[in-house]
This record gives C-alpha cells, structure tokens and sequence, in this order.
C-alpha cells in the first residue's frame, strides 16, 4: 500500500477538509494524540453509519 492510501482518510478524519496544507502526521502533531485518536474514532463512526 501506498502512504496516501491510507493517510488521505486519516488527514479528512483530523481535520474534517480533504484538502489541507499540512498532511496527517502534522495535523497530529498540532492536535495531540488524545485529539487525534477521538478524532479519528468519530471518523470511523461516520463511516460505520
């Protein structure tokens, strides 16, 4: 798998944009890791709908 497979949804996840300035792993860096991970869990809830 390529990176951008799976970063891009993770990227949409922490920033709620599909287009950012910045990738995943710098949204991360800025919003910690508790932000992130309730992040992205409400982003896998979304999809689970």
């Amino acid at each position: 798998y390529k990176t951008g497979f799976i970063m891009w949804p993770i990227r949409t996840a922490l920033s709620g944009k599909q287009m950012t300035p910045a990738g995943a792993t710098e949204i991360m860096e800025v919003l910690g890791k508790d932000e992130s991970i309730r992040r992205i869990k409400i982003g896998i809830d979304k999809l689970q709908q």
